[in-house]
């Protein structure tokens, strides 16, 4: 299966990526590292994102912005995912 996980680099979306790598799964990663520009550089969620690429190898990173509703559009797209949404 493939999946989408936004804010793929912070501290939740790491370990749902984390978690659906491990169950098989394909993931596509979507973050813009935007708390870097709200926090500085301590916001910076890069070394994250970095360090998920090496050790999950399903798993690919876009920087996309969620905001802008036709660049995920785009990527649902490409990607041939359904729209489907997991709400915990």
């Amino acid at each position: 299966m493939k999946v989408v996980v936004t804010g793929s680099s912070g501290l939740m979306g790491s370990e749902a990526l984390t978690a659906w790598h491990e169950a098989g799964s394909e993931v596509v990663g979507l973050d813009n590292n935007m708390r870097r520009d709200f926090f500085g550089a301590e916001g910076d969620t890069s070394a994250n994102r970095d360090r998920l690429r090496a050790a999950c190898p399903r798993f690919r990173h876009l920087s996309v912005d969620i905001r802008d509703r036709a660049a995920v559009s785009e990527v649902f797209a490409r990607e041939r995912l359904m729209r489907e949404r997991l709400r915990t």
